[in-house]
């Protein structure tokens, strides 16, 4: 039988694989979107603001720990081009590198 091989954080191999059909797919946190919200909460924290948390997380530990979120995406080979490319984490001459013909969807 077939394993699906699949990764996360979208590094450029793995955007490589999946456009040549050798990897399933990738999970893609978009780093624009990361830093925008992560300079937003150093705002408010370094205005002695305490940022409000989207919700909190039991450790186990006894303590609640505020968690942020942000929506990871799941890039296939159908919208390669309308996430990890549209974005420039990566061009689309790196990512088609190795194959012949890019995948549109």
């Amino acid at each position: 039988g077939k394993v699906a091989v699949v990764g996360q954080d979208a590094d450029i191999g793995s955007c490589q694989k999946i456009a040549e059909g050798t990897q399933l797919m990738t999970v893609y946190k978009p780093i624009a979107r990361l830093a925008a919200r992560a300079a937003e909460l150093a705002v408010i924290i370094a205005n002695g603001e305490e940022p409000i948390p989207d919700l909190y997380v039991d450790n186990r530990s006894g303590s609640m720990i505020p968690f942020f979120m942000e929506e990871p995406k799941s890039v296939f080979r159908n919208n390669l081009d309308s996430s990890v490319i549209r974005d420039g984490f990566h061009s689309a001459e790196d990512v088609y590198r190795n194959s012949p013909t890019p995948v549109k969807k």
